[in-house]
């Protein structure tokens, strides 16, 4: 999972020694644990409680590590511009107001620091409008599951490997989509610079740099 963290942000390993991170939206820990791994002083933030527990299980052995329970869109009693990364991962088209928690966010990133972010791209080809549809039919599947249910449904139909990125996909029941340009506004207004898409996807992989004081 290092591996993928370096290879989603561009940035080498040795980048992320010492430097502060809000995982905004960390789920059951997974980029928590890797970004700490990688020697950041992480700050994990879900609205969850039953997920604040399982990160702060799996993470407990580092000692820069603390967590926040927190709805990402509220305000956040956070300082502005603390942090020299905010990593939020397949979380803001979730929470049905996708620009407003991205306003929330976005000021924690601190002068030449970088915000990453993953989102669900609109699709644009004939293959993308495929796998939104097979999405849409496993939602309708699982709606009325419990979340035990929905694991077991994913176990049972989907390869190891792709069980929790599917259980992802299709259990939440807010998947809003967005177009690149849409996102580089927002970063553009923002104070954001050298935006780029780090991944070929139809889902949207984006690094961008706060700009420097001059």
């Amino acid at each position: 999972i290092y591996n993928y963290v370096e290879n989603y942000t561009k940035l080498p390993r040795s980048w992320f020694k010492g430097k502060k991170i809000l995982d905004a939206g960390c789920g059951n820990g997974r980029w928590s644990y890797a970004l700490s791994s990688l020697g950041a002083a992480v700050t994990a933030m879900d609205q969850s409680p039953r997920g604040i527990e399982e990160t702060k299980k799996l993470c407990a052995g580092f000692p820069d590590f603390v967590t926040l329970q927190h709805d990402l869109l509220q305000p956040l009693d956070l300082e502005p511009a603390s942090f020299d990364m905010v990593w939020c991962f397949g979380v803001l088209h979730h929470t049905g107001n996708t620009f407003a928690a991205f306003q929330n966010i976005a000021p924690l990133v601190r002068a030449g620091g970088v915000i990453f972010l993953m989102l669900y791209g609109e699709p644009t080809s004939e293959e993308g409008f495929e796998e939104i549809n097979r999405y849409v039919r496993h939602r309708r599947i699982v709606s009325s599951m419990s979340i035990s249910e929905r694991i077991k449904y994913c176990q049972d139909n989907f390869p190891p490997h792709a069980v929790h990125g599917m259980f992802d996909a299709i259990s939440p029941s807010i998947n809003d989509l967005y177009r690149f340009d849409e996102v580089l506004g927002w970063l553009l207004q923002a104070g954001f610079e050298k935006i780029e898409r780090t991944i070929p996807s139809r889902n949207l992989f984006i690094a961008a740099w706060r700009k420097k004081e001059r």
